[in-house]
């Protein structure tokens, strides 16, 4: 973003958030102190974004700007998509008898909220990308396949995208990974043959 990239260095085991700008080929690590492990997974022109030690997070550029930004009361959590002050990713619960459970969250930096926005009928669900107030990510039904779907931020409405996806051909799963909105809605990722996966593109025409 603006000439500068995000992702993480591998010292070892160590594995430390960094930022390189392209121009200048350098790498600035922004792993906070007194932390194990830190990942940046997406950005905008002034925030990082993405988890230390299993929690949220964003930076503006510095070790030292690093924010918590985990939820109270959940196990997990990460920041996968950015747009604006908006991040999106997932939250998820967990205890000694019950594996993580993720579900949809989004956060908006302006004002602190947080949002959980697990579609109630299904196992699981994350977001992977946002663009003007619209996700992009994943549910998880009763039989453990992935679905497809976007997300209205502005009232938490999820579609199912995997459900207009031809059903003699594309059989047991899909997948959201991006998005953008503009003069109708794109979303990419990929969608499931009984051999193979197949890269995918959605069009959702505005209203």
């Amino acid at each position: 973003m603006n000439g500068s990239f995000g992702g993480e260095t591998r010292f070892g085991s160590q594995v430390r958030a960094t930022l390189w700008k392209s121009v200048t080929s350098s790498a600035s690590i922004i792993h906070p102190t007194g932390y194990d492990f830190s990942i940046i997974y997406a950005m905008n022109s002034k925030t990082q974004a993405g988890a230390v030690d299993g929690r949220a997070a964003t930076w503006n550029g510095s070790s030292t700007s690093y924010v918590d930004r985990h939820p109270a009361s959940y196990w997990q959590s990460a920041i996968y998509g950015l747009h604006g002050n908006i991040p999106v990713g997932v939250a998820s619960f967990a205890s000694i008898i019950v594996p993580p459970v993720n579900h949809a969250a989004a956060w908006d930096l302006a004002t602190g909220a947080f949002s959980d926005l697990h579609p109630a009928q299904y196992a699981e669900s994350g977001l992977t990308g946002v663009s003007q107030g619209w996700a992009s990510g994943y549910v998880v039904d009763s039989n453990g396949n992935s679905r497809a779907g976007v997300w209205d931020l502005a009232t938490g409405a999820f579609t199912d995208l995997h459900s207009i996806l031809p059903p003699s051909q594309y059989t047991s799963c899909s997948y959201a990974s991006s998005i953008w909105h503009g003069v109708g809605t794109y979303v990419g990722g990929y969608a499931c043959t009984a051999n193979a996966s197949h890269a995918m593109v959605w069009y959702i025409p505005p209203a």
